[in-house]
């Protein structure tokens, strides 16, 4: 937090976020996180329980794209410019999909995603490459796709994490 004497730099934050867990679809809209401006960035996550192939808006661009034949996790970007009030999101099966689109205020325009890894595998407890920041005040998030009643919802993050959201 800033002070009188004291400046930050400000820091990325996630201000708003829209999630669909539809049973099964084709294609389907997901709204613009509310309040979203130009500059902002869009994170746009897709996970599915069948190693078919996810369709996203044509304007993000692709930082992530892994699949273990039991889930596929997608991940994508934009920086927000004249948006419309929602992105179709698709697959080509009619899967159970989880899509989340998230708003973050004071990223770095010019390249927002720094860097992605991502861990495979049917372990219990994959692990994925390190992730080394290239500068202060960044925000790290952690996704996570799984395909087994056996996961509760909450559960898997890492333990100096912060919890935001979770659905089964």
């Amino acid at each position: 937090r800033a002070s009188a004497s004291l400046s930050y730099p400000a820091q990325p934050v996630i201000r708003c976020m829209n999630a669909l867990h539809p049973t099964s679809l084709v294609a389907i809209d997901i709204l613009k996180p509310y309040g979203t401006v130009d500059g902002e960035t869009l994170l746009l996550t897709q996970c599915s329980d069948v190693s078919g192939s996810l369709t996203p808006p044509g304007s993000f661009t692709s930082i992530q794209d892994t699949s273990n034949v039991a889930i596929w996790h997608q991940a994508y970007y934009r920086v927000a410019s004249s948006e419309g009030s929602s992105y179709t999101v698709a697959n080509n099966t009619q899967a159970n999909i989880l899509t989340t689109l998230m708003r973050i205020s004071n990223a770095a325009t010019s390249s927002p995603i720094s860097t992605s890894s991502s861990a495979t595998g049917t372990s219990s407890t994959p692990t994925g490459t390190a992730i080394t920041p290239g500068q202060d005040n960044c925000l790290l998030i952690y996704t996570q796709g799984c395909d087994d009643d056996e996961v509760q919802t909450g559960t898997g993050t890492p333990s100096t994490w912060t919890h935001a959201y979770s659905e089964s």
